[in-house]
């Protein structure tokens, strides 16, 4: 389905993710960055995935660090920011759905469903 931007709030939005693990085996968790657009009903699509961190390998004492990555990845999220704003629409068959608006039109047909289901999955 092809979308007007005009009538989308687009931006910019993050989430977490776990970049790897240290040499001592501890998670390290980083910033994503993706387009996020908005309908007037509380949908949302989402698209792209620009990684806040980079895994690094020190040859020499064989440990891991991670690269702070978050600058070069908010860049790259604005790029395609611009790149959809100049094209005018979207088409949603390329992006993925996101979590409707908490409280909005369409959290009430089917996001809240969703909420119970997560909950009751992770509950146990």
């Amino acid at each position: 389905m092809k979308i007007a931007t005009k009538t989308l709030d687009l931006g910019i939005a993050s989430d977490i993710y776990s970049a790897g693990f240290t040499t001592d085996g501890d998670e390290f968790i980083a910033e994503r960055y993706f387009i996020c657009a908005e309908d007037k009903d509380g949908n949302r699509y989402e698209i792209g995935g620009f990684n806040g961190a980079k895994k690094v390998f020190d040859d020499e004492e064989g440990e891991v660090h991670f690269q702070d990555t978050r600058e070069e990845g908010k860049a790259a999220a604005n790029r395609l920011l611009v790149r959809i704003q100049e094209a005018g629409v979207i088409n949603t068959d390329f992006w993925r759905e996101g979590r409707p608006v908490y409280g909005s039109k369409a959290y009430c047909q089917y996001g809240q469903d969703d909420d119970i289901a997560w909950e009751k999955k992770f509950a146990a």
